[in-house]
């Protein structure tokens, strides 16, 4: 280098003497010129030369740059130094530099950012860019974004043109099924019949006459063929003093047979062995023949259903325990034509020790409807869940056609119809009613026959008018109250199950349709021979006599009566509780066991006493005002006074020791139950199934891939909002990290002279990569998470009623994934597409693609399992606070991964939480993806910044491929064990 300095006084004096070159220049076609400036060594202009120094001064070759005589340094790729370059400038946007000698404009159809040393082609036919572009113009990334839109759009319209199809052929299918009588005379003519069975009291003046009306069912209680209506003629019932009343029951006695069934002639004899109170308190014996009949009768038949009597707790224990030892008869050889269930002493006791059920004895027939009635907390509800195996059995025995059982093993012939109308409300009635046929009737039924089905079923249910309407919900209307619990009943009856238990069909409606509901499944027990339980609060006189029989419970779980309906009334009048000629029977049956009405005979009279008088009554004991008492607390206290006397001994480290036992159960069966459901997946596959053959896992998968895509093309609006959220997520990521770039690492001379302040910050590049990363794993997590929200959360009580009637739960979660899928897919291409459109990447679209379906997919399992474990109002708080805690936090960002990993940092001892993190991974390949695009020298090894390597590309992938499987899994894990009891 030739060089003849000369000092200079100042350096502001050197300043000046610098020369700043505008270098070559570009005119783009909207007119504007960009240069690209250079800063020369001072003697490169001569007239500067002559006015500020005498004397010549230093030059440089291209290439390099020198700041003194001496100082030549190689200029670094990316940079552009021309001859006589004092300090090296990157190589300036809409240029690319070859190498840091040379300079020439970016060509048309690549663009050139600024550093660029090889020009960035264009994608081609989605982007333009002209002869110095330093970003490419992706206008054309607008259609690519709105094409699946408007695909999704033209799917949607074809999917509803086929369906109005379907309709079509489905009115000519429903009007080939419907028989001459419709469902308004099946309504009327049942109005009619009931009519004839009236049981009101009917009062004039100071005396009454009453038409009591007393059926003895002997094929419900006796094993017999016929039953008989008694109706007493009119009586007269005195009062003789406030301490009791006096019965005198005369004229005539007419046998009136029940509709449908042959008269049986009856004589009437005394019960012997049973004194009444209301004599007993007056001293006076006044025989009254067709009273006596009536409850001889009555408890004739009890006493045959309840074949064995009851027994105390350890003799039930023993027999419980002997039916689990026993052996058990193969449920599949049994004739499940229909179903005689028998339930006996049954006991059930919470983890505190409190008996919830206790002595529960009785039977449910084919034909009949069982009512069962009780005050709030009686365990109504606590019966069926005993009933069918979601409870665990204290002690006591269920009998099905005469073998030990639960209704467990029977699930796919059991119909449990739930209090609150659990179905989809988004699809049409006709659809909801297919799915279930599809799934639970018997694989050896053709299509054409499943749908023949369902039209008789609409057709029974009088929903022939709405079968193709959606069934509607708070926001959307649709269907009415009384027409979804019919709809609720139907889902079950196109199952064609033996069994049909309901939890109170008639709560929440009006008088009419609660009657309108009770004579439907009256007509279904009786028409199909099936066995019918519904637990039913406060019914109407009409509804009430929709019922056979009634099993009444108190407060404490223990049976208050049980036993033909109409025999009731006639008991409690026997006990001397007399209806008052305002109210009607169920309700002053539910006054009585509520202790409302008082006993005048006994005015020391409480609830219990009416569980002690059943016993009593049971047995043909006779039942005293002196004895009542002692009865109470024989049969009541016994057991309260012996939880008392152990809890004193060991108090709450029994209780304590309970608790801890019920628990483990309970996780025990939990996970029992998961690997049932396995196996049963598995061999449903290969076995044959011995009770009813039902569609196999593959076709139940089939069919709910069917019904997810219906719920899609039924709400087209939500689908199409979730696409746009996507796209315009990925258009503000790409509008804020549009001028976020990745520039060099300045030479260490140039470093070395910057002021301290600064020195730092200039010996690192501005690497501005890694929020890329960060900002697109926040807006991936959030829209992911709140799209998938919506898949198992909204569902979870369906895909409890349809567990419990043998829906394999891992078929329907394939289903939903499968469908999800898609979605996803979708999802990530919108969001990409977004991403594009402002943002200059240097990797490839299917590359960035790839990553973001990867991390989609990872966010949609956590948005399962969070919709599943939490209520759908919390869900978009947790979804933010996840979002923000992985794409923040974890992510190796703030705190750098570089710190973490630093044995001697406070968050290395913690570090397992980065590994696990699926950002971490995500921002290091979108980082690699990005650097490898680009030429600077600090760029070209194999160990970069934040600790990240190129050879971790590979390994990342299998590492979120391996979070995305275990994230599928625990959320299949997390809808199997949540609420594991209303699976069963």
């Amino acid at each position: 280098m030739d060089s003849n300095t000369t000092a200079l006084a100042t350096p502001e004096e050197f300043a000046e003497a610098l020369v700043f070159s505008k270098g070559p220049t570009i005119t783009r076609s909207n007119g504007d010129v960009i240069n690209c400036p250079s800063i020369l060594t001072p003697g490169s202009n001569s007239a500067s030369t002559e006015t500020k120094f005498s004397g010549e001064f230093w030059k440089c070759p291209a290439g390099s740059f020198c700041q003194c005589p001496t100082c030549e340094e190689r200029c670094p790729a990316g940079f552009y130094c021309p001859a006589n370059t004092f300090q090296p400038l990157y190589c300036c946007p809409g240029f690319y530099c070859p190498d840091p000698s040379s300079i020439a404009a970016c060509p048309e159809g690549s663009f050139c950012p600024v550093g660029t040393v090889n020009p960035v082609h264009c994608t081609k036919y989605w982007s333009t860019c002209e002869a110095g572009s330093d970003k490419p113009v992706r206008v054309m990334y607008f259609i690519p974004l709105t094409l699946p839109i408007v695909l999704v759009s033209l799917i949607f319209t074809i999917k509803t043109v086929n369906w109005r199809l379907k309709l079509r052929s489905g009115r000519r299918l429903l009007r080939s099924v419907r028989g001459s009588q419709t469902a308004e005379n099946g309504y009327w003519k049942a109005i009619n019949e009931s009519e004839s069975d009236d049981e009101a009291c009917n009062y004039e003046l100071g005396n009454f006459s009453l038409s009591l009306s007393f059926a003895l069912d002997q094929s419900g209680f006796a094993n017999g063929t016929a039953a008989d209506r008694l109706e007493v003629g009119q009586g007269t019932w005195l009062s003789a003093d406030n301490r009791g009343v006096a019965v005198d029951l005369g004229n005539t006695l007419k046998a009136v047979p029940e509709a449908g069934t042959p008269a049986v002639a009856s004589t009437a004899t005394m019960v012997n062995g049973f004194s009444s109170p209301l004599r007993s308190m007056h001293g006076r014996e006044q025989e009254n023949s067709v009273m006596a009949e009536e409850l001889r009768k009555t408890k004739q038949d009890v006493e045959l259903s309840q074949s064995q009597p009851p027994i105390g707790d350890g003799a039930a224990h023993a027999m419980n325990t002997k039916m689990l030892n026993a052996p058990r008869c193969d449920p599949a050889a049994q004739d499940l034509s229909s179903l005689t269930v028998e339930f006996k002493n049954l006991c059930f006791r919470l983890p505190s020790g409190i008996k919830a059920m206790q002595g529960v004895t009785g039977n449910m027939q084919p034909g009949r409807v069982l009512a069962i009635m009780g005050p709030s907390g009686a365990g109504k509800t606590t019966f069926f869940s005993l009933l069918t195996g979601k409870l665990l059995l204290t002690s006591g025995n269920i009998i099905v056609n005469g073998e030990y059982h639960t209704l467990q093993p029977f699930k796919k012939l059991v119909g449990y119809v739930p209090q609150d109308d659990i179905m989809l409300r988004d699809i049409p009635v006709y659809d909801l009613l297919l799915h279930s046929a599809r799934l639970r009737l018997p694989a050896s039924w053709c299509e054409r026959e499943r749908r023949q089905r369902v039209l008789e079923v609409v057709e029974f249910l009088g929903l022939s008018g709405v079968m193709y309407q959606k069934v509607g919900d708070e926001r959307h209307r649709g269907i009415s109250g009384g027409q979804r619990k019919r709809v609720n009943i139907g889902m079950e009856l196109v199952a064609n199950p033996q069994v049909l238990l309901l939890d109170e069909p008639t709560s929440g409606l009006d008088s009419s349709t609660a009657f309108e509901v009770a004579n439907l499944f009256r007509r279904i027990a009786e028409e199909n021979s099936m066995t019918v339980a519904a637990i039913i609060h406060s019914p109407s006189a009409s509804t009430f006599r929709q019922f056979h029989d009634l099993l009444l419970l108190s407060t404490s779980g223990q049976v208050v009566y049980h036993g033909p309906r109409k025999g009731a009334r006639a008991y409690f009048a026997q006990l001397g509780f007399v209806c008052p000629p305002t109210q009607s029977i169920p309700d002053f049956i539910m006054d009585v066991v509520a202790g409302k009405v008082p006993l005048s005979w006994n005015p020391d009279f409480t609830v219990v006493d009416l569980i002690a008088y059943w016993e009593k009554w049971k047995k043909g004991e006779q039942i005293t005002v002196h004895d009542s008492r002692k009865v109470y607390e024989d049969m009541v206290y016994r057991d309260a006074k012996t939880r008392k006397k152990e809890s004193q001994k060991i108090g709450w480290l029994k209780l304590w020791w309970i608790s801890l036992v019920w628990r483990w159960r309970e996780s025990v069966d939990w996970v029992r139950d998961l690997f049932a459901e396995l196996f049963s997946f598995i061999a449903a596959i290969f076995v044959k199934e011995r009770i009813r053959k039902t569609p196999n896992a593959l076709l139940v998968f089939w069919y709910c891939v069917k019904r997810t895509l219906l719920q899609l093309s039924c709400n087209p609006a939500k689908f199409m909002i979730h696409l746009f959220v996507h796209a315009f997520v990925g258009f503000f990521i790409s509008l804020v990290v549009s001028q976020v770039e990745y520039l060099g690492q300045l030479p260490y001379s140039i470093c070395r002279l910057s002021p301290a302040a600064l020195r730092e910050v200039c010996f690192h590049p501005i690497d501005a990569l890694q929020r890329i990363g960060v900002l697109m794993s926040l807006g991936v997590l959030f829209s992911g998470i709140m799209a998938s929200s919506t898949t198992f959360g909204p569902e979870l009580p369906i895909f409890w009623r349809d567990s419990r009637s043998g829906m394999l739960a891992l078929s329907y979660f394939a289903a939903k994934l499968s469908v999800d899928l898609v979605r996803m897919t979708i999802g990530s291409l919108m969001c990409g597409l977004g991403i594009s459109v402002a943002w200059g990447y240097r990797s490839t679209f299917v590359q960035i693609w790839g990553m973001l379906w990867m991390l989609y997919a990872v966010a949609w399992a956590v948005g399962y399992v969070l919709s599943i474990f939490f209520p759908p109002d919390s869900v978009s708080l947790l979804g933010t606070f996840v979002s923000i805690l992985f794409g923040l936090v974890l992510s190796g960002s703030v705190p750098s991964l570089s710190v973490i990993m630093n044995p001697k940092s406070s968050y290395y001892p913690i570090r397992i939480l980065w590994e696990l993190s699926p950002t971490r991974y995500f921002v290091e390949n979108i980082y690699l993806l990005e650097t490898a695009g680009r030429d600077w020298e600090e760029l070209q090894g194999d160990k970069l910044r934040h600790t990240y390597n190129r050879h971790n590309w590979k390994p990342n992938i299998i590492r979120m491929g391996i979070m995305i499987v275990c994230s599928f899994t625990l959320a299949f894990t997390a809808l199997k064990l949540r609420g594991r009891n209303h699976q069963k």
